[in-house]
């Protein structure tokens, strides 16, 4: 009877640490792909921070642009193109154009 109960003490314990072992092993597991999961969130939240910031300062000075032109106000290129003539001949001629005697 004795060695009977041994054998069994010995048996639940050998069981009880692999079934301890399995269990620190899953929740080893739980811990990391949740630690995973709220890194992960807090990133992206401040990617999207960082974004929506971008986004919204580009789509203001489109607007600011936009109420520009519409108020008849003329950007700088539209000022050098008007300021040469388009009837101007150009100072370099074409060598391949026909010469008239």
């Amino acid at each position: 009877m004795k060695t009977k109960n041994l054998i069994l003490s010995v048996l639940l314990i050998a069981v009880g640490t692999t079934v301890q072992a399995q269990f620190f092993k899953k929740l080893k597991e739980k811990v990391n792909a949740t630690m995973d999961r709220k890194i992960n969130n807090t990133v992206d939240k401040a990617i999207h921070k960082t974004t929506d910031k971008v986004v919204d300062s580009t789509a203001s000075k489109i607007e600011k642009a936009a109420k520009d032109i519409g108020k008849g106000k003329k950007d700088k290129k539209s000022k050098q193109d008007k300021s040469v003539p388009e009837t101007e001949k150009p100072i370099v001629q074409d060598s391949t154009a026909r010469k008239e005697p």
